[in-house]
């Protein structure tokens, strides 16, 4: 069942949507990319954050976790994370 769905505002990143995750800002989440055909490019760095409400441009990312590419690029269409969460 995919989790996330994409925000476009801004090329913010990806937005995570998950009922374990949303609105828990104290929990951590662990990112890895998965190889996917044209999705995956090994030398990008990722960051994972907490978005809270009001923060900004995309009200779809209030109280949700985002993934973000530390260059600012936006992300590849078709990309693909493993997501590990340990909630507090």
């Amino acid at each position: 069942m995919p989790a996330a769905r994409y925000a476009d505002q801004a090329s913010l990143g990806t937005v995570v949507d998950n009922s374990q995750l949303n609105g828990v800002p104290g929990a951590i989440m662990m990112i890895t990319p998965r190889h996917c055909s044209g999705g995956f490019h090994p030398n990008v760095q990722y960051e994972a954050f907490y978005y809270t409400t009001g923060g900004g441009c995309v009200t779809a990312a209030d109280n949700h976790w985002m993934i973000h590419r530390t260059d600012d690029a936006s992300h590849l269409n078709g990309l693909q994370f493993n997501i590990l969460i340990i909630k507090p």
